[in-house]
């Protein structure tokens, strides 16, 4: 095999090694919540975050010139043993479908109200943010494999 194809044989190997670390990554992180995460709750939509919590978080990491994000998230509260307590959202986005007052079933950590899984964000989140960027990666990888395979 010629040498000026190993480059095309490492960067394909750690494309899908990265790809497929990704999706394991995801997968046990996953696992993780569901198995701490055993409590139902109903949660109550408070609120809609607005920019302007965001914004704050901006300047304080010096991006101020980047303020008009358009995002928002939902913001939570539950009841748990006699206490209101308000859960900060995981994921933030430019879409948010769910309106103040909706109620929705989520899980609890009894440990640890403020970590919950909400399997309708989770979803999303899962495939936008996690699923299609690793098969990418693997699919480039793939690629990258082929070109000295084909002799491109």
């Amino acid at each position: 095999m010629q040498e000026e194809y190993i480059a095309f044989i490492l960067f394909g190997i750690v494309f899908i090694a990265v790809g497929i670390a990704i999706l394991i990554s995801v997968a046990l992180s996953g696992r993780k919540v569901h198995r701490e995460c055993t409590e139902r709750v109903t949660a109550h939509c408070v609120r809609i975050t607005n920019e302007a919590d965001v914004v704050e978080r901006a300047v304080s990491i010096g991006n101020e010139g980047n303020l008009n994000f358009g995002i928002k998230a939902p913001v939570f509260e539950i009841l748990y043993n006699g206490q209101a307590i308000e859960l900060k959202p995981h994921v933030y986005s430019n879409v948010c479908d769910t309106q103040v007052g909706e109620a929705r079933e989520i899980l609890i950590d009894p440990k640890n109200p403020q970590n919950y899984y909400d399997p309708k964000e989770r979803r999303a989140n899962f495939t936008l943010v996690t699923v299609i960027p690793a098969l990418g990666l693997i699919v480039f990888g793939i690629m990258f494999l082929c070109i000295p395979v084909l002799g491109i």
